[in-house]
């Protein structure tokens, strides 16, 4: 073997040693920084509108940063969390105790960040007389199958009295169940669910009599043309903590003086042990960027933004 072989030999070897470490780099490494690269982030539908906007601000500032986000009920979103098929969810409750068990077991504490304080709405159909609900009547309703509206008031109308939810396992469905009703009690067969906040929003246009639960967020920007279109088909109800009290409609005003009822938190739920994508997206949405942008969508940001007004 003449010493070109030789040095051929040895060339090849050379390079395949660099391409292998190169190769092992990529795999053990990073896959992405904190502005690059690619994620997955789950969030319950509730939250699409705002989700949506912050998305599209973010990979337009950060060109290399790939977020697909998948909208799925609150309840399926911790599941994949613990399974570790996405790195952070959007939701409106901490982990219960199952899940923090399987996350000590994992030997993971999760990132929990406030991103917002939200609201559950409720819609009635445009034309109907009553607009208003008490919390108390509102948890009769939620667990008595046969009710109708003129057995709150003797002004309304005898219609059955039916509760429709954007999914079973939403975060919407979870709050109301947590705060109404006691630890093992169901909803009542008057209450069903749909495939969406948009769904819910057209049943109750076509369905007089009919109570339809929604996030805060779909229809509290009003600069937003999906928003007055919503609002064309579908009245706000004023709640009331309790009979005899004032009732208060979830204006952003409201939900930031804490008057309205039905009032919860936006947060991001995060087992990503470095600082990775869902860590600069998640630090986006809780910086003044994001913080704008949820308060210009009618939700109430955690941290408020300065508003600087010229006085010359």
């Amino acid at each position: 073997m003449n010493r070109s072989d030789i040095c051929s030999i040895a060339l090849f070897f050379v390079l395949v040693s660099l391409l292998s470490g190169c190769g092992q780099a990529s795999f053990n490494g990073p896959a992405d920084t904190t502005t690059s690269g690619n994620i997955l982030v789950l969030a319950d539908e509730s939250y699409k509108p705002i989700m949506d906007t912050q998305a599209f601000v973010f990979k337009a500032l950060y060109k290399r940063a790939n977020i697909k986000l998948e909208f799925v009920p609150q309840e399926d979103a911790y599941l994949r969390l613990l399974r570790d098929t996405a790195r952070f969810i959007v939701v409106c409750r901490e982990p219960d105790a199952y899940e923090k068990s399987v996350f000590d077991s994992l030997k993971i504490r999760p990132r929990i960040t406030t991103l917002a304080s939200d609201g559950i709405a409720l819609v009635v159909n445009k034309d109907f007389p009553d607009s208003t609900i008490s919390l108390d009547d509102l948890r009769k309703i939620l667990h008595t199958p046969d009710i109708h509206w003129n057995e709150l008031d003797n002004h309304n109308p005898a219609l059955p009295i039916k509760v429709i939810f954007d999914h079973p396992k939403s975060a919407n469905a979870y709050y109301l169940k947590n705060l109404l009703l006691e630890k093992n009690e169901q909803f009542g067969s008057n209450c069903f669910a749909l495939s969406s906040n948009q769904e819910v929003i057209d049943y109750v246009q076509n369905h007089p009599g009919t109570i339809g639960v929604i996030s805060v967020n779909w229809i509290s920007d009003r600069d937003d043309p999906a928003v007055e279109s919503f609002l064309n088909k579908v009245k706000l109800m004023g709640v009331a903590e309790a009979d005899g009290m004032e009732y208060y409609r979830p204006y952003q005003a409201y939900l930031a003086l804490k008057k309205y009822p039905l009032i919860r938190k936006m947060l991001a739920v995060s087992r990503e042990a470095r600082a990775g994508l869902g860590t600069g997206f998640v630090s986006f949405m809780a910086g003044e960027k994001g913080q704008r942008m949820i308060l210009k969508s009618g939700m109430v940001p955690i941290q408020a933004p300065i508003r600087l007004i010229k006085t010359e």
